[in-house]
């Protein structure tokens, strides 16, 4: 080379050493840094005339870099039974040089709001690290796509790796990360061979990094008030021990934001793979302080049944390293405190607040739900109700249902998925707020029904603990039954039996709930924060009737949405039984169930196989259906089988012990005195009487005799065989009627100890009524009339009955009901009864009775009634009557016999040889309705428009018959004129009815017949005759 190309050559060079640091794909190769490159460069120099080429060598030292670090990831936390948390993050650092160099790791930390110093660690596959090593390279010429073979300067060692890369270690290409399968170094010559192909060419000087990941663990961090916040900071560096000066930083800082913890579900449907301790029937919030107290044996974590509460409350073992999440299960959760239930909870305050402003959507009101639901749950424990309490979600809640919550979301479900959320409100104040299990305050149950039209549901809360899942969809009417039922329990079955263990029991109409029949969600999830519940129909009191001594002979009508509240909160009984000196009550049931063989043995007949199957209807059925519905029938049924069927009078007198009232300081049966009796008056009313009757018992605590007060009452004395609480026999003193007819007045003292009958001073009173001639009205015959008193009394006669301008004949009658034959003497006849004039039983004297009069007017005598029409089906169709094309189905004209159906129907016409019936077989039962409708009639010109028919209700499961009329044709509205309902015996029954009030114009009647509870309730109707004077 000439000497004028020198000052060219060192600039050459200068260029040849940036092209290689640079790392451009058109310099040979990249060598490790700290270690020299030998490259030879053949230079050619042109000028303006000639050119010039030369060799040159070229050493270049190659200079560590700035690695690269990632920003943490998988962020975890534990925390152990002291409370101490332990933070794990996860690091990754990437070269940047071009050969192997060593980084050295540290972390200083700055905290706020701990108490101690916490302490950190770097970890490698869990072995503790000061600093991390990595190698990189370089390709040393294009290799295509796909290839997994890359060659590479060489280290000058002949070994199997290659400046730090060796076999196992990840390497970065262009972006993306390989595994190295294998190094060949040979000292000249180096190859990565790679475990994947690159998905790209790969160019001459392209780096080849390699990557490493780490840990930092920080533990001891120790808060002393969970509620309160706290700070963490620390940055990791890594810096080159090359060049201390290259340093790579991230900073963090984990915070403890504070807030409430609570129990939460962390793993739902799962069970502990070991476990520690069963610390039983507790609550979550008291399971996970057990365990904290029990950390040899227990982990931060308990698994607990919502659905089998009595399985106990276990903690997950301390033993067993990664005892979470554990094995599948679909009746256990696994617990732990966390501040995310709160968090949740707030959430669903505020979707709660939007639907019940009607907007949001019905699916995020169902979530809400659960989720309030689920916190529920849990505030039986003190420290869980504080804590939300503290969160302010209570007085959300609050403040969200006075606010009305009535605009619910609009959509598909929005109405019964509001609803449950607006049920869940009332629960989560009820439940949060302060006070014992055994009370609810009147400001919590104002808090759960602010506005003044709840007051019913109100009421009920505050005497009785019962709160309405109803949806508000109960009339004020249902409400007042219901409270009236349990106004009439004795004590000691609320108590211990329908709100035990819990602050309130959940009466649910639970089809308010769910969107349409086929709705799949679990209503127990939604619903059921509290211990005690039970579920009744979607109806009220009204709706109904059934007969609960069914195939018993016997018939006494009760409404049903009553008779299915008494048979729920019957089933609460059995704790009752259960606890009741020492189990004896639940040990006669099971005994007495042990010889009921037959299904006469039973109070409730047809039922045999049912109840010893399954003993927990055995209360519910024989207490909730009978007893509570009418007593003194079900005390005739055991009376009137004890010959053949001695266990019926145990049967009785074992509700009598279950529900004879406990005075103060006595807890059992067999200090008692007194019983409770019920009856449904009138039938199928809902309405609930109760009297009392006054017990007497043995050493044993047999009754051995059973007292009621009143007209037709009297004393049962009963007989025992050795030690049976069964009776063999009784006696009767001073009951001339049978039990059911007893009109009992024993009344309960106010300590529940005895049964009496009270001072009788209330004098009887005396109503006169006719059914011919109305009072004031006019009449052109003598009239019959009826004197119903107050009061039986057998001192009523004749003479008794004060007659101006007319006679009095015929007259019959006896205890309370008496008739006379009232004759007129001229045109302004009346009657009355004076005072002082009869007694009752009491001696009190009879008070004034209502005068009755009428115009009698001789000038009508001569008019005869006419027949306006008749029908008795005594041809194939109905002669202008026709069937209601919009009811459930049609009456039957029926020729001669019975109907179909065996145990219900006539067994002929009432005349001649057709009727017609409505035929309750299936699928026309229960609750389906059969409309007759008249031609339209028109009555102008005369008067006192009569309706006779014959009709026949026979059977257990008898539904109702009503004559209705519309004075505007088939469109309606109907007037119910008539209504009959239940059994009315095996024989045809007359009745007659005054149209003159439906007269005019014109009026169309139809008779509407509903079937009842069973097939047996087919409703008959013949000889329909309507007459008038013209």
């Amino acid at each position: 080379m000439s000497q004028r190309t020198r000052p060219l050559l060192a600039a050459i060079t200068a260029t040849v050493v940036i092209m290689l640091l640079g790392l451009s794909g058109s310099a040979p190769a990249v060598v490790p840094a700290n270690a020299p490159l030998n490259v030879t460069v053949d230079v050619t120099y042109k000028d303006q005339k000639d050119s010039e080429t030369d060799s040159v060598q070229v050493i270049v030292e190659l200079s560590p870099a700035v690695p690269t670090l990632s920003t943490p990831v998988d962020e975890q936390i534990e925390i152990d039974s002291a409370g101490s948390r332990t933070l794990s993050h996860s690091y990754t650092i990437i070269t940047n040089a071009n050969g192997p160099d060593i980084y050295d790791l540290s972390t200083p930390l700055i905290t706020t709001n701990l108490s101690g110093s916490p302490v950190a660690i770097f970890q490698q596959d869990e072995v503790p690290i000061t600093s991390v090593t990595l190698g990189a390279t370089a390709a040393v010429a294009n290799f295509p796509a796909g290839t997994t073979s890359i060659s590479v300067p060489t280290d000058g060692a002949a070994d199997n790796s290659v400046n730090g890369i060796e076999a196992g270690d990840t390497v970065r290409i262009d972006g993306k990360d390989h595994e190295v399968a294998s190094v060949t170094d040979d000292g000249v010559a180096a190859t990565l061979d790679l475990t994947s192909g690159h998905d790209a060419e790969v160019l001459a000087g392209d780096l080849i990094a390699e990557t490493k990941t780490f840990a930092l663990i920080i533990s001891d961090i120790k808060i002393d008030d969970p509620a309160s916040s706290a700070t963490v900071e620390f940055t990791v560096s890594a810096s080159s021990q090359s060049d201390s000066t290259l340093v790579a930083s991230k900073p963090y800082t984990w915070t403890h934001e504070g807030g409430i913890f609570l129990p939460g579900i962390v793993h739902n449907q799962f069970e502990c793979r070991d476990q520690g301790k069963n610390f039983g029937e507790v609550s979550v919030g008291q399971c996970l302080k057990l365990a904290a107290e029990n950390s040899t044996e227990c982990a931060s974590a308990v698994m607990f049944s919502k659905t089998y509460p009595s399985w106990g409350c276990r903690c997950c073992a301390a033993t067993t390293v990664n005892n979470l999440p554990g094995t599948a299960h679909k009746l256990w959760d696994i617990y732990e405190l966390s501040t995310e239930p709160i968090k949740k909870l707030k959430a669903a305050m505020v979707t709660a607040e939007q639907a019940c402003k009607g907007s949001g959507t019905p699916e995020k009101a169902l979530t809400a739900a659960k989720t309030i639901n689920q916190i529920a749950r849990l505030l039986g424990d003190d420290d869980v109700r504080l804590a939300v309490e503290k969160s302010g979600t209570v007085a959300t809640a609050a403040a969200i249902l006075t606010a009305g919550c009535t605009d619910l979301p609009s959509g598909l479900c929005g109405i019964p998925y509001g609803a449950a959320l607006k049920h869940n409100l009332r629960m989560f104040v009820l439940l949060a707020a302060k006070g014992g299990n055994d009370s609810i305050t009147a400001d919590a149950a104002l808090q759960a029904y602010p506005d003044k039209t709840d007051s019913l549901h109100r009421r009920l809360l505050t005497e009785h603990r019962v709160l309405l899942g109803d949806a508000d969809a109960f009339t004020d009417r249902s409400v007042k039954f219901i409270h009236s039922l349990f106004d009439a329990l004795p004590p000691h079955l609320m108590k211990e039996g329908v709100t035990k263990d819990a602050r309130f029991a959940v009466l649910t109409r639970k089809d308010q709930f769910k969107c349409g029949k086929n709705d799949t969600i679990n209503l127990d999830a939604v619903l059921g924060a509290t211990p005690r519940g039970f579920n009744v129909f979607d109806e009220d009191v009204g709706d109904v009737a059934e007969n609960a001594f069914a195939m018993t002979g016997l018939s006494a009508y009760a409404d049903r949405l009553m008779t299915v509240v008494r048979h729920e909160g019957a089933h609460q009984f059995d704790r009752v039984a259960r606890a009741e000196d020492g189990g004896s009550l639940i040990a006669r049931r099971d005994a007495l169930a042990a010889e009921s063989v037959v299904d006469k043995d039973w109070l409730r007949t047809g039922s045999a196989e049912t109840l010893r199957t399954a003993p927990q209807e055995i209360i519910a059925s024989q207490v909730g259906n009978q007893y509570l519905s009418n007593s003194g029938l079900q005390l005739q049924l055991a009376l009137s089988r004890i010959k053949d069927h001695p266990t019926n009078l145990g049967w009785f007198l074992f509700n009598v012990d279950l529900m004879a009232d406990r005075p103060d300081g006595c807890d059992s049966y067999k200090c008692t005195s007194a019983v409770r009796l019920y009856k449904e008056t009138p039938m199928g009313s809902g309405t609930t009487e109760t009297s009392c009757a006054a017990l007497e018992r043995d050493a044993s605590g047999r009754v051995t005799k059973l007292t009621r007060f009143g007209k037709g009452c009297g004393t049962y004395t009963f007989a025992y065989n050795g030690s049976s609480m069964t009776p063999q026999s009784y006696t009767n003193e001073g009951h001339p009627r049978v039990a059911s007819a007893c009109m009992s007045e024993g009344i309960l003292s106010s300590d529940r100890t005895t049964c009496s009958v009270p001072s009788d001073t209330t004098p009887p009173t005396m109503t006169l009524t006719s059914g011919e001639a109305a009072d004031g009205a006019t009449h052109n015959a003598a009239v019959t009339m009826t004197f119903t008193s107050s009061e039986e009394t057998g001192t009523f006669t004749q003479s008794d009955i004060t007659a101006t301008n007319a006679s009095v004949s015929n007259f019959s009658g006896s205890g309370t009901t008496y008739t006379a034959t009232i004759t007129p003497s001229s045109s302004s006849p009346s009657v009355v009864v004076g005072s002082n004039k009869f007694t009752d039983s009491a001696g009190n004297n009879n008070t004034t009775s209502n005068t009755y009069n009428w115009t009698h007017d001789d000038s009508t005598s001569s008019s005869s009634a006419t027949t306006l029409l008749e029908q008795g089906f005594e041809t194939t169709d109905l002669v202008g009557w026709s069937q209601d094309p919009y009811d459930d189905f049609d009456w039957t004209l029926h020729k001669e016999g019975s109907t179909s159906s065996a145990d219900t129907g006539p067994s002929k016409a009432n005349q001649g040889n057709y009727y017609s019936y409505t035929d309750s077989s299936s699928p026309n039962f229960p609750n389906k309705t059969a409309n007759l409708l008249s031609p339209l009639l028109n009555f102008s010109g005369y008067s006192d428009v009569k309706l006779e028919f014959s009709y026949h209700m026979y059977g257990a499961g008898m539904g109702t018959l009503a004559l209705q009329a519309s004075q505007t044709g088939k469109a309606g509205p109907w007037t119910t004129v008539l209504s009959l309902f239940g059994n009315q015996g095996i024989s045809w029954r007359k009745s007659t009815i005054d149209l003159s009030a439906y007269a005019s114009p014109t009026v169309m009647l139809r008779f509407s017949a509903q079937t009842g509870s069973s097939y047996t309730s087919d409703i008959s109707i013949d000889n329909i005759k309507i007459t008038a004077t013209q």
